[in-house]
């Protein structure tokens, strides 16, 4: 008789999805403790309305590849120069994947540096 094979089955949490949320939200603090306020949410619908395509270096803008726009990145972090926070000219329209691989070629290549 042939053995059936063992199955993973998923890590169980406890506690609410929403409680989980809450715990991660106060490690990394709350939107407004990371400059996302008001003023923000602002300045970033309107870049977003004035610049509809994803401007990464892989889309350029729509010259390239054409991807619709729902994040906006500062060029500069706001972690290095807080002062750019709301300079237009530091804000950069992208998609979310490309903002996504954006940000992870940049956590992996600041680990590479302190090694």
């Amino acid at each position: 008789m042939p053995i059936r094979p063992t199955t993973m089955k998923p890590l169980r949490v406890r506690g609410s999805p929403s409680m989980l949320a809450q715990v991660a939200t106060r490690r990394r603090g709350t939107t407004d403790e990371l400059g996302y306020d008001g003023d923000w949410q602002r300045l970033r619908a309107r870049f977003l309305a004035q610049h509809p395509l994803c401007q990464c270096e892989r889309c350029d803008d729509g010259r390239k590849r054409v991807m619709p726009a729902n994040v906006v990145n500062h060029i500069v972090d706001i972690r290095d120069d807080p002062t750019k926070r709301l300079d237009w000219n530091n804000l950069q329209s992208m998609a979310k994947r490309c903002h996504d691989r954006h940000t992870r070629l940049r956590q992996l290549a600041a680990m590479r540096a302190k090694r």
